[in-house]
Order: C-alpha cells, then structure tokens, then sequence
C-alpha cells in the first residue's frame, strides 16, 4: 500500500477562493508558509468604497492590528466602480484573516478575495474547482522564493 502525505501550503477562508497549493514536501510547505520566509503571496481584492490615497499609503507602510502590526504591504487600485474598489495587495507575512483585517482597518471591508499568486507561482486562468500539477520550473521557483532572507516587502507601488 502507497502512501504519502499532502501538506497543503497556507490556507483560504470558506469565504476566499484562488491559489491553493499542496506538495508531499513538508520542509517546502514549511518554508512557504512560516513568515520568518517572507514568501511573497498576491491577492485581488474587493473592497466595499473608494480607496483612495490615505488608505493606500497605510497599507503601504503597515497596518495596526488586534495583534500588533502589519508588514508593509505593495498594494495599488486594479479597478475602480461605483462603491466598490478592487484592489491587488502582496504580502509576505499571512496572518489569520490578514488581507480581511487590513482592509478593514483602513475603512474598505472585504466583499470578495482571490489568491492569484504564491511565491512566484501564478493562478492564471485555472477554472475554480480545478488542479494541475507544477512545471519543474514553477517548483524551482517555489524552492528560491523560500530561501530568499526574510527581507520587508517594499511597500511601494513599483
């Protein structure tokens, strides 16, 4: 009998969809997921109001949370409709609920959140529900992003 284990790679609330990893590499998973790594994770975001600059630049430079502060985060408006916002934000920490706290902390409550991007690795247009496996390329992109040194995100938009 085969076995092996799968260790999923961070997490997405019920209510988040995107980018979900799973690898049998639990040193990898590790790497991926603890914050001393500094694994750059990307989101699309939807936001409740019109973000404006205030906003933008408190989450450039962090975000004061319940449980102390935020790493500054590269953040920038994607789109922009009546009442709403949709926003593209980089982390590199991955708190409970980070994205969710931030946005709402700086007065923009999440309406909807889409991981698009983990360590280099690019969702791309993979219907939801669906899976493929990783280009040698995209594992070896996996393996550099988590041993890059724990260096802030810029916090800028570049």
């Amino acid at each position: 009998e085969w076995r092996q284990r799968l260790y999923p790679v961070g997490r997405l609330d019920y209510d988040a969809s995107g980018l979900l990893l799973l690898t049998d590499d639990g040193a990898l998973a590790h790497a991926l997921t603890h914050p001393r790594f500094a694994v750059r994770k990307t989101y699309h975001v939807l936001v409740a109001g019109a973000v404006g600059p205030q906003a933008l630049s408190r989450l450039r430079h962090g975000v004061m949370l319940d449980d102390g502060p935020t790493a500054p985060a590269h953040a920038r408006v994607l789109e922009t409709s009546p009442g709403q916002t949709v926003l593209e934000l980089t982390i590199r920490e991955g708190r409970k609920r980070e994205i969710k706290r931030m946005c709402a902390a700086v007065g923009h409550p999440v309406r909807a959140l889409l991981r698009v991007s983990m360590g280099g690795v690019e969702l791309g247009a993979l219907p939801v529900g669906k899976w493929r496996r990783l280009k040698p390329a995209e594992v070896d992109r996996l393996r550099r992003s988590a041993r890059q040194d724990a260096a802030p995100a810029a916090g800028r938009d570049d």
